[in-house]
């Protein structure tokens, strides 16, 4: 869709029609929006608004006489409240401009009626998700753009609901979006209310600190909505060491209801109108998503560094997971969970093989046969690794393949969920465990570990009934590796939200640790100045 400004497009599109006209104005959009030549020359906006009026045998919606319908301004309420949704009203705002100079000026009833229409099945597609398209934002977004047909979806509402009304209750119907939309509103009162102020360095402030340095602490938290319940003022009393915790939680810190030197960074750090900016890139991500997820599926926040098993809408399991460096980014994609790998062996991509392994390889060729790997030539035959001269092995001439036998050392762990994409990424389990102890879980070279394994394949199994939790762990604590397909392929969205639901129904944030969100929030503001 064109980006730049609709009045320029309007202007030279109706200039033959700039004259008060004499006949009924449906014979005037008839005139021009069944002109082939001059459709060819407009812009997506005005041709959308072609095809809008041709399914409607070219009768007018918005305008009456010399004035304008009731649905003409709940349509442009719903455009001048855009920023509800999380969108950008001055991307409506021509319509609106158009409204008020034909009230006083009838000659731009028609350039009016166009506009609010072209700019109403607009708002239908970037609502929808038609805003971006995820694939031209890089940084490892795989997601399919969507393909709204906003005339269909506009032509249908105003057949059953000509008042317009249908357009206030279009949204996005998943639960953490509107959570995200009820905060952004939160979050905008709060900027505009609150002033906040930075927390000094000092000593620990902990349960039963006193002070100024508590005195502000306790004005940030409040300011941000974490300190609710009265309170000891200059004092860190339960209430305010909970509030301490809730903020700690929320972000990816260690709860422990100390602020120390990292806890201070983080609320000095913590910027409302960042904040809103996360949220609004959040919606947005929501909006690319389908709107019907599927019965059961598998969410995973790559940026939280958690995955969720979601069945008829309920939360059955949560976890933590380790997602990839950020040289080797986990991909942002949809598909399917298809069969389970009991102790799987591990094929090295070339990539690891020579980036990661090669190093250790050439300072001690036995790190091959400790860990379980065998290495094989170009034509598949097995090779001693001390029988190699190592020293004359670069990345350009690496001409072998590595493969690790199943065990309790395997990187992908004792089981592997497949997933059907061509990036060569699964969910699996993993010998290190530890890691599930960080905060920040980026260590994986693009696969996602799970924290709880045996749970996820019980879950995945869930419709078949033959493989409860005893029969799993069983298969897992054996050797013998098994590929189970999955009868019902389980939806999976490798997602990246930076704000997300909690598994208490509060936000938590974390850092844009791929650079995701920035990217989005520059597209967006991409967007808005090459419609200006």
């Amino acid at each position: 869709m064109s980006k730049r400004f609709i009045s320029f497009f309007l202007s030279a599109f109706l200039m033959s029609f700039s004259a008060t006209y004499a006949v009924d104005l449906s014979t005037f959009l008839k005139a021009k929006l069944d002109n082939n030549q001059a459709l060819n020359a407009a812009n997506d906006q005005v041709k959308n608004a072609a095809n809008f009026y041709k399914a409607r045998h070219y009768q007018q919606i918005w305008v009456k006489g010399d004035g304008f319908t009731s649905a003409a301004e709940t349509v442009l309420d719903v455009l001048k409240k855009a920023a509800v949704e999380g969108l950008e009203p001055s991307d409506y705002a021509r319509a609106l401009e158009l409204v008020e100079e034909a009230k006083s000026n009838s000659g731009k009833l028609l350039e009016a009626e166009i506009a609010l229409t072209a700019l109403a099945l607009e708002y239908v597609d970037d609502l929808l998700g038609e805003r971006l398209n995820p694939r031209k934002i890089g940084k490892a977004l795989y997601l399919k753009a969507k393909n709204i047909d906003a005339v269909q979806i506009m032509t249908e509402a105003m057949a059953k609901d000509p008042s317009g009304e249908w357009l206030t209750h279009l949204t996005i119907s998943h639960p953490e979006y509107q959570l995200l939309k009820s905060k952004l509103a939160e979050y905008r009162a709060q900027s505009e209310q609150s002033h906040y102020p930075n927390l000094s360095k000092g000593k620990k402030i902990e349960l039963k600190s006193t002070g100024g340095r508590v005195e502000t602490l306790q004005w940030q938290l409040s300011s941000l909505g974490y300190l609710t319940e009265k309170h000891s003022q200059g004092t860190v009393d339960i209430a305010t060491e909970q509030a301490i915790k809730s903020f700690q939680e929320e972000n990816h810190l260690k709860v422990d209801g100390i602020v120390g030197t990292i806890t201070v960074a983080a609320l000095n750090s913590y910027n409302l109108d960042d904040r809103i900016r996360q949220i609004i890139v959040s919606m947005e991500r929501w909006r690319w998503l389908p709107e019907d997820l599927g019965k059961r599926y598998v969410l995973v926040n790559i940026a939280g560094f958690e995955l969720a098993a979601i069945e008829n809408g309920v939360e059955k399991l949560r976890m933590p997971v380790i997602i990839g460096r950020t040289y080797r980014k986990t991909p942002v994609f949809s598909s399917k969970i298809d069969s389970v790998r009991f102790n799987p062996s591990w094929h090295v991509p070339r990539s690891i093989a020579v980036k990661d392994k090669l190093k250790k390889i050439r300072k001690d060729p036995a790190y091959l046969t400790r860990g379980g790997y065998i290495l094989y030539n170009s034509h598949g035959d097995r090779m001693n690794p001390h029988n190699v001269n190592w020293g004359s092995v670069s990345a350009s001439n690496f001409n072998f393949r590595i493969r690790q036998n199943p065990g309790s050392n395997n990187a992908l762990g004792k089981i592997r969920f497949a997933i059907k994409s061509p990036f060569n990424v699964y969910l699996h389990s993993t010998p290190d465990k530890h890691l599930f102890e960080k905060e920040k879980r980026n260590f994986s070279s693009g696969c996602i570990r799970v924290g709880d394994p045996k749970s996820l394949a019980v879950f995945v199994f869930n419709d078949e009934g033959s493989w409860p939790y005893d029969r799993i762990a069983k298969n897992m604590e054996g050797t013998q590796t098994q590929n189970v397909p999955i009868k019902n392929p389980v939806n999976v969205y490798i997602s990246y939200f930076t704000v997300w639901k909690g598994s208490d129904s509060k936000l938590r944030f974390s850092q844009d640790l791929y650079g995701q969100d920035k990217a989005i929030w520059d597209a967006l503001q991409s967007r808005k100045k090459n419609r200006i």
